[in-house]
């Protein structure tokens, strides 16, 4: 029996395989070019993900999923938002306060951004990143962002 009860809680909650801790409820987003959003982050699949739904102050949606390849120990975050709007990152480099990687970016404008993405835990409260990229008609990006963590609004259920 006890063998049994084990290997049920194994089952219901994985150990994250990285450091960094994901997300979990309301946080709010704000970037250097003027995009803002509030979003509610819950821990999915045992632990071992995260779902990021995010709404824009224009009342745009997008929906992110974060979790880990184990083939090649990568962090993956993957979002799809209103007006073609799409993002892929892959954190190569991921410990208890920092994470970086590639990032491709696009807008709703069609623009694509290839570049570099970091994150940093400043504390369990505040995460600053930053987004050093180029255009495909090779205009520099240098964005700075924050995810602050706010008191939930919405119901996940």
């Amino acid at each position: 029996m006890a063998i049994t009860l084990l290997c049920f809680a194994t089952l219901v909650r994985a150990e994250r395989p990285h450091d960094w801790p994901y997300m979990e409820g309301s946080w709010r987003f704000e970037s250097s070019n003027g995009y803002e959003a509030e979003i509610e982050y819950e821990i999915v699949a045992g632990g071992s993900a995260a779902i990021g739904r995010w709404t824009d102050k224009e009342g745009g949606q997008t929906i992110e999923t974060i979790g880990w390849r184990p083939n090649d120990k990568t962090m993956v975050s993957i979002g799809f938002g209103t007006g073609g709007k799409y993002w892929k990152r892959e954190y190569t480099v991921v410990s208890k306060d920092k994470c970086t990687g590639k990032i491709l970016f696009v807008d709703p404008n069609g623009t694509i951004i290839n570049g570099n993405s970091t994150l940093t835990r400043v504390g369990p409260d505040l995460i600053t990143g930053e987004l050093i990229g180029k255009t495909t008609d090779g205009k520099e990006v240098n964005m700075s962002v924050k995810f602050k963590r706010r008191e939930s609004t919405v119901n996940l259920k």
